[in-house]
């Protein structure tokens, strides 16, 4: 299992019970597609963007620190798709700790 930093980019239009249930669907994402979760948390909220992203010039940044094999990168794409409520995805692997 390598490791891997997910960083989204949610609706920060939607009210604080929503996000929350966001968040916590996103981090059953990982889980369902059997990846391990090291860490996650909201790393900025309302941050203006520099373009707008579905027509929506705020978002809400969340990070994702998760270990997990290759195959199930293609996967979280896919199911983080079908969300209305997040904006953009970039999964990034994290080089080897020393």
């Amino acid at each position: 299992m390598k490791s891997y930093e997910a960083m989204f980019i949610l609706r920060s239009d939607i009210d604080k019970d929503k996000t929350k249930l966001l968040l916590s669907q996103i981090n059953d994402l990982f889980t369902k597609n059997k990846a391990t979760l090291v860490s996650s948390s909201v790393w900025a909220e309302s941050r203006k963007l520099i373009f707008k992203i579905k027509k929506q010039d705020t978002g809400t940044y969340f990070l994702v620190n998760f270990k997990s094999d290759a195959a199930a990168i293609s996967k979280i794409y896919r199911d983080s798709s079908l969300n209305d409520n997040i904006l953009r995805l970039m999964i990034t692997r994290l080089e080897k700790e020393k």
